[in-house]
């Protein structure tokens, strides 16, 4: 599940209103932002790789989930990043994104 908020003062409702469908209904998935953040995400994937903490978590988890998504780590590996590509997030989010309605 998704969600999407923002704080905002009374009087500005419709136009956060406006830019929070505008997000929802009509994402950019620029390829420039693509690629600048799968960088940030490969750096934060580098960095987990040398902090003991974090290594031995993903060891720990991996070996009690395996085979188990629970065991794959959240960031994903370096291929799995280095893989995405606008189309793919693109399909992903329109498979996935739709409203819930709740009575």
């Amino acid at each position: 599940m998704t969600c999407f908020n923002t704080k905002i003062l009374d009087e500005h409702l419709p136009i956060a209103m406006d830019v929070l469908s505008d997000l929802v209904l009509n994402p950019r998935f620029d390829q420039e932002d693509i690629d600048k953040e799968k960088g940030v995400v490969l750096e934060e994937i580098k960095m987990d790789a040398i902090a003991p903490t974090i290594w031995f978590t993903r060891f720990f988890s991996s070996n009690f989930w395996k085979d188990h998504a629970l065991g794959r780590p959240i960031l994903g590996t370096r291929e799995t990043v280095k893989a995405l590509s606008r189309d793919v997030i693109h399909d992903y989010y329109r498979a996935s994104t739709r409203p819930k309605i709740y009575s």
